[in-house]
């Protein structure tokens, strides 16, 4: 018997099921191992401590999930044989996970606050939205803005820009608010108030 979870070292939300399940001899599959790519992607100068060597962020990331043992697999996404010689790698140096350095590990992402609390993975689960929008992207786009630390003032000029070719005027007023998509996200994350925002932004009426 195995439970399928959305963990990493950004969002541990699980940490506490995971453990339980562990106990009672269920087995652990990780989805978004990697935030969704942000601990692979991440050039943050904070997330320094992620690397060893001359690996990138995604290192630290992997052996973070492997230093759990109540953890029996993750699922990564490849988009290149590189990268799966590259996770193999980076669980190689094994006798080094101990408990003390999974904790280190957490109380150094702690400090980072990139992104707090639940976000976008980018998973896609909510793209099949019956009016046509495509919750997936904008959500990922909703969740950049914060990443990067974008005033405030600024959402209707990021918007446009992530849409630089879109007419994302009319696609957000296709969506109907009916809240499919939030049934399907994994994260449980509030993906029609963050709409009713950037429509709020965009100069568009709330549905009704």
């Amino acid at each position: 018997m195995a439970a399928t979870v959305s963990y990493n070292l950004m969002n541990r939300a699980e940490e506490d099921n995971i453990a339980y399940a562990a106990k009672h001899g269920v087995g652990i599959v990780v989805m978004n191992p990697l935030a969704g790519g942000i601990l692979a992607l991440a050039g943050d100068p904070s997330l320094a401590f992620l690397r060893s060597g001359n690996t990138g962020p995604g290192d630290g990331a992997l052996r973070f999930l492997h230093a759990n043992p109540a953890i029996t697999t993750a699922i990564v996404g490849f988009r290149a044989v590189a990268e799966v010689d590259q996770a193999v790698a980076s669980l190689d140096r094994t006798g080094e996970l101990t408990e003390t350095w999974r904790q280190e590990m957490m109380r150094r992402m702690d400090a980072v606050k990139l992104i707090e609390g639940q976000f976008c993975t980018g998973c896609g689960y909510c793209k099949e939205c019956p009016a046509g929008f495509n919750p997936s992207t904008y959500m990922q786009h909703m969740r950049d803005f914060v990443r990067y630390g974008v005033a405030p003032g600024r959402l209707t000029e990021w918007i446009h820009s992530r849409y630089a070719h879109q007419d994302i005027v009319a696609e957000i007023s296709h969506c109907t608010e009916c809240g499919r998509c939030e049934k399907e996200c994994p994260q449980h994350l509030p993906i029609v108030e963050q709409i009713r925002k950037g429509k709020q932004a965009l100069g568009i009426s709330a549905a009704r």
